[in-house]
Formats: C-alpha cells, sequence, structure tokens
C-alpha cells in the first residue's frame, strides 16, 4: 500500500520521496490509525521516508513516537481567532524548509485551508487525501480556491465527491493501508477479556466499534436489540467500544444509555470507551454490528473484523460495499431498518457461535 502512495504523490519526484503526512491529532479514529499504521511500516516502502506533523498532543502524538516515527509539533490554532494561525504558519515554513520535503498530505479541510499556502511556497507537492465525503461543509467550500496537486480517496464513492474539488484534475482512489502484523490469538484474547468481563462461555457478544457519531448507527442497533429482546431473551449481550472525545459525544452517550434503558437493553450492553485492543475484541466477538445509517467512507474496521474470522453485519451503502465482502458469513442489510436489524441477528444468534466446541 505504501508503494501504491509512493507511486500516487511521487510522479517526476527523485526516489526516495520525503514526504509529511500533516493531521489535527487531537482526536483518534479512523485517520489517527492510518498514520499509525503508517509509522509502523516504514521499512516497506523504502522510496518514501515519512515524517508527521500534529497541532494537539494526544494519543495519536504518542502512538508516533512509540512507534519510532518523527514527530513535529505545529502548534494549535482557531478560524475564529486568526492571529493564531501566524505563528503556525511560521513554524510549519521553518520545518518544511529545514528538512526539504517533497510532499506534504493533508487528512482533512480543516489544516487544508490553514497551511496549504504555506506548503506550496516552500514548493511542496500538496496531496488532499479525502477520508470522509468531501463538499458539504463550509471548509470544504473554502478549500475549493486551492487545488491540490493531486486528490486521493480512501474509497472510490468517496472519490465522487472530489473530482469537482479538481476540476478534472489528477485524483485517484488509495484505499486505507491494514495492518495484520500483530494479530492477537484467540486464545489470548479470551484468557484476558473473558476474565476481565467474567463472560459465561456460552454468551454470544455483539460487538460495535466506532466513534460515538449518529451516522454508525448505534440507535439503530439499541432499536433492533430490543425487537431481539422479545424473541431471544438469554445468551447474547453487546459491547459497545468507542470513547467520548468531545461535549457532543457525551451528550449523544447519555441520550444512548437513555434508550437502552427505555427499550430494556440497559443490562445486555457493556459500554468500554476508547479501547487499544479492538483486534482482541473482534478475536472475542461472534458478531461485528456496524450498522450505518449513513455512509461510510470506507471502513478499515470491517476489514479488520474480517481479518479476525468475525461475521459482519452492516448496512450495504457507501464504502461499506467496497469493505465487506457479501458472501457466508457477512450481511450487507439493505437499509437501515431495526426490524431488518433484529431478523439478521436473531438468525445469527441462533447459528451456532464461532467459538462454539466442533
Amino acid at each position: 500500500m505504501l508503494k501504491k502512495l509512493a507511486k500516487a504523490i511521487g510522479e517526476g519526484l527523485p526516489k526516495p520521496i520525503k514526504v509529511l503526512h500533516l493531521a489535527s491529532g487531537n482526536l483518534y479514529g479512523g485517520i489517527e490509525k492510518i498514520l499509525t499504521t503508517f509509522a509502523k511500516n516504514q521499512a516497506c516502502s523504502p522510496d518514501l521516508l515519512q515524517d508527521f506533523g500534529v497541532c494537539f498532543h494526544g494519543r495519536l502524538r504518542n502512538e508516533l513516537i512509540e512507534a519510532g516515527a518523527t514527530v513535529h509539533d505545529i502548534g494549535s490554532f482557531r478560524f475564529s481567532r486568526p492571529w493564531s494561525l501566524v505563528p503556525v504558519r511560521e513554524k510549519l515554513t521553518k520545518i518544511l524548509n529545514a528538512r526539504g520535503y517533497d510532499a506534504v498530505i493533508f487528512y482533512g479541510s480543516w489544516q487544508y485551508v490553514a497551511l496549504v499556502e504555506t506548503a506550496k511556497k516552500a514548493n511542496c507537492r500538496c496531496v488532499f487525501w479525502a477520508m470522509n465525503y468531501f463538499g458539504s461543509g463550509w471548509l470544504d467550500w473554502l478549500a475549493k480556491w486551492s487545488k491540490p496537486h493531486i486528490a486521493l480517496a480512501c474509497s472510490r464513492d468517496v472519490e465522487r465527491t472530489v473530482t469537482s474539488f479538481c476540476f478534472g484534475g489528477n485524483h485517484q482512489t488509495v484505499f486505507p493501508p491494514l495492518d495484520l502484523s500483530d494479530l492477537p490469538s484467540l486464545l489470548v484474547a479470551q484468557e484476558r477479556l473473558g476474565s476481565q468481563y467474567k463472560v459465561h462461555k456460552d454468551t454470544k457478544i455483539i460487538l460495535m466499534a466506532a466513534r460515538l457519531d449518529p451516522y454508525k448507527g448505534h440507535r439503530l442497533l439499541i432499536d433492533a436489540l430490543g425487537k431481539l429482546l422479545e424473541k431471544i431473551p438469554k445468551g447474547w449481550e453487546v459491547w459497545m467500544a468507542g470513547g467520548v472525545q468531545r461535549l457532543q459525544e457525551q451528550l449523544y452517550l447519555e441520550k444512548l444509555q437513555a434508550l437502552a434503558k427505555k427499550v430494556g437493553v440497559a443490562e445486555k450492553i457493556r459500554w468500554l470507551g476508547q479501547r487499544s485492543d479492538v483486534l482482541e475484541l473482534m478475536a472475542m466477538a461472534d458478531l461485528f454490528c456496524h450498522p450505518n445509517q449513513g455512509p461510510e467512507p470506507f471502513g478499515v474496521v470491517f476489514l479488520e473484523a474480517q481479518a479476525m474470522g468475525c461475521p459482519v453485519i452492516t448496512t450495504a451503502i457507501g464504502g461499506a460495499l467496497e469493505a465487506v465482502e457479501d458472501v457466508g458469513i457477512n450481511t450487507l442489510l439493505a437499509k437501515p431498518c431495526p426490524d431488518l436489524l433484529a431478523q439478521t441477528l436473531e438468525k445469527h444468534l441462533l447459528m451456532p457461535g464461532r467459538h462454539a466446541a466442533p
């Protein structure tokens, strides 16, 4: 994957290509997981020398440093305080000139709008890698005023939305990397998580691992669980992985917990918070249910679940159509419907568990 990235951004550049990945760093989600994957696997592509720049200290910065990457603290800013951009741009200029980067990769309109002209003045090739659907926000509108040298998209579905950004210019799909270099064993996961959560060996685990964002489908799953409870009252529980990172997420979590109580499934759900052991959770789970109510740009988490042998249930919209193989144990729902999801969960729960003894 790193070789494909080097090919996409490096046409005409001498090898090795020196790249600065630029991200905000205040939150942790799919983009941040991708960046840490790059940091851990730098040796896979000697043609691509990668450093990282972050605007905020947090989990991303810590993981990049732990992986042995060079991390530059660019400095934080707010668009509501335009003067805060001045020292950030000055610092980035010094870093770009001192290190001689060939290209800067931006992972969102927030940092792109603020810093793309700084990168261009330093004669860096500017790459916008769309990890989400482009064009819906005011920052996306502002981003269109300064065209990148190349726009990448994390899926073909997302690429459709960046074509207007480039006005027929250079754009292509480059799928995010998947790091399976350190897959946990089932026995390790069962021993650690089973003892931690006191899970009965015959209890089936439904896992959802996602940021606390409404389009991910938490409410849909909880509504479906209420209907499922009427058919199968025992022998299963749900693990919700994903922690609060902003006030709006705390409010959303409280609404979800109230809904779970209202439909009678509060005792069935374990709220696990932010996790760094999602692969182990997938190894332990019998089902991975991520029932999107809105399109997922791509969903590396779908690939991780399938790699762990965990059946995936999601909705047939967006990037999920490119990431989930709709055969065998996986199910792509025709629409985000609680009744349809409940029926699908019931079907899976009535089957022998993936960890059942032969």
